[in-house]
């Protein structure tokens, strides 16, 4: 299979745009959804990591995936801390 220059331009442009809707959502929930990394999540929590991992898969809480990375909303951390 040969690919095109303008075919990898495509394909790039189309990597950004998405990218770029990620963070334009991100930026227009930002006053009512603020996010939190996975790391600063499970300190707040006191758990390790994989404990978050175990609740996402269970739906205890649910990442919002940017990327490869994962983040949690904050009003989903108050709730948690509320039903300890």
């Amino acid at each position: 299979m040969i690919v095109s220059l303008n075919d990898l331009k495509e394909v790039v442009r189309q990597i950004y745009d998405e990218r770029d809707a990620e963070i334009k959502a991100m930026a227009d929930n930002q006053h009512d959804n603020e996010l939190l990394s996975a790391d600063y999540t499970a300190s707040i929590l006191g758990v390790k990591k994989n404990s978050l991992w175990r609740w996402s898969k269970s739906g205890y809480i649910t990442p919002v995936k940017i990327g490869r990375k994962c983040y949690y909303k904050k009003a989903d951390i108050d709730k948690i801390q509320g039903n300890k």
